[in-house]
């Protein structure tokens, strides 16, 4: 029987065997104990033989289910009704049979990749630390050079805009239009180059002022939400438990804030 052999007994064992077997195999096949997927369907295989068998009933019915059906009372229907009502009972327990594992199915899936999700909750952390360390770490240039300033435009339903794409010996970002040559101070982030503010030495030509730029959406203002957001999906699913569906929905959640940040760190 395929219940007593997931815990490795016969149909002849005791509650108290059963019992035992339960407790020694969820020890060795914990998905906190193993990382191997194989041990995490068999936890699965475990924990659905002991909920039937360590019911009475549950278990009388398993072990003998044609014996249970006969137990009811007699129908005062004719003999060929009595066939067609035990079909339908067999086929209504082999649908919830098929229920069940495919639900076991499903969990195991999630068991399977669990630990790859934990690990991309891990790197997430440390995305959110560099974070973090690169909004602290800020060097200052004071004799920068506008190298080129290139202009792009674009075009669309709610009208056309435009920005510069300013390029220095030591610093590339958007901003507004200046001259080739014109001296620059620049604060920017040590690990990912973003410009925090900009300040002109020279005096502009297209009357600016002389502090050009003073913002950074991922590193001021709303942007600091998805840092936050990611950095507490991340955290929740790299806490230790139970693998699961924690871990690989955390993961997920997580890498879609990673790559809007991504691409923050990258178009400004």
């Amino acid at each position: 029987m395929r219940l007593y052999e997931a815990l490795g007994l016969t149909n002849t064992a005791s509650a108290a065997d059963i019992r035992s077997a339960y407790r020694r195999l969820v020890l060795l096949t914990h998905p906190d104990r193993t990382p191997d997927p194989a041990a995490h369907a068999q936890y699965l295989d475990i924990n659905a033989a002991y909920e039937v068998l360590s019911d009475p009933a549950r278990r009388a019915a398993y072990d003998n289910p044609v014996s249970f059906t006969a137990s009811a009372p007699a129908p005062t229907a004719p003999s060929h009704s009595t066939s067609d009502r035990r079909r339908r009972s067999a086929s209504t327990t082999y649908r919830a049979s098929g229920a069940r594992v495919e639900s076991y199915t499903y969990e195991s899936s999630y068991l399977r990749y669990a630990p790859l999700g934990k690990t991309i909750c891990k790197a997430l952390l440390i995305f959110s630390l560099m974070l973090g360390i690169d909004r602290a770490w800020v060097l200052t240039y004071s004799q920068e050079k506008v190298l080129s300033c290139i202009l792009h435009s674009s075009n669309s339903r709610k009208g056309s805009s435009s920005y510069c794409v300013i390029k220095t010996q030591n610093a590339t970002f958007q901003g507004p239009c200046m001259n080739e040559g014109e001296g620059l101070t620049i604060r920017r982030t040590a690990l990912f180059g973003q410009v925090l503010s900009l300040e002109s030495t020279d005096k502009n030509q297209y009357g600016f002022p002389p502090r050009y730029w003073d913002e950074n959406f991922i590193y001021a203002g709303a942007g600091l939400l998805f840092v936050a957001a990611m950095f507490s999906t991340a955290a929740t699913g790299a806490w230790p438990g139970s693998a699961g569906r924690r871990q690989l929905d955390c993961a997920v959640m997580g890498s879609i804030l990673a790559i809007v940040i991504f691409w923050f760190l990258a178009t400004h």
